[in-house]
């Protein structure tokens, strides 16, 4: 399924499973994998997070208020995607399609969670002034002078 995925997006994916298995939750959210976009701290979807928001650490402190706490996870136990996750993952791929990019970067992941208008994080972003045009004219931006997917 992660075929496409450049290796930072990969990176992105497992850290939100690391975030999951510490909170304690059944399923990988949408909100786990914002945190897994700000932990891993590289590509294009962070520069522009960074450039956009006030402060990365406060949004990371807010996405990670919403999450419920439980008894954390072993690192061995087999994660399930939401279904919300999944549409994120679609959409991402639909992004990258409509770019006529073959690999899926980060910056596919951030368009992928504000597609979404209802979720809490596509909300949250939204208030704090990422909206999905921006950041899909700063990906075609950065697409006009590299070739390298984040």
């Amino acid at each position: 399924m992660l075929h496409r995925y450049t290796e930072r997006a990969r990176r992105v994916i497992f850290q939100a499973r690391v975030e999951v298995g510490r909170c304690g939750s059944t399923s990988l959210e949408p909100e786990h994998l914002l945190l897994g976009l700000l932990h891993v701290g590289d590509g294009l979807a962070c520069r522009v997070l960074a450039y956009t928001v006030d402060s990365v650490e406060q949004l990371r402190r807010e996405v990670a208020g919403r999450l419920p706490s439980g008894d954390p996870k072993p690192g061995n136990e087999e994660i399930p995607f939401s279904p919300s996750v999944t549409n994120v993952l679609r959409a991402a791929e639909q992004e990258a399609d409509t770019q006529m990019q073959e690999a899926i970067g980060t910056e596919h992941l951030l368009l992928g969670l504000l597609r979404d208008g209802r979720s809490h994080v596509a909300q949250l972003l939204h208030a704090k002034g990422v909206s999905l045009e921006a950041v899909r004219q700063v990906v075609k931006a950065s697409r006009a002078n590299s070739d390298t997917p984040g």
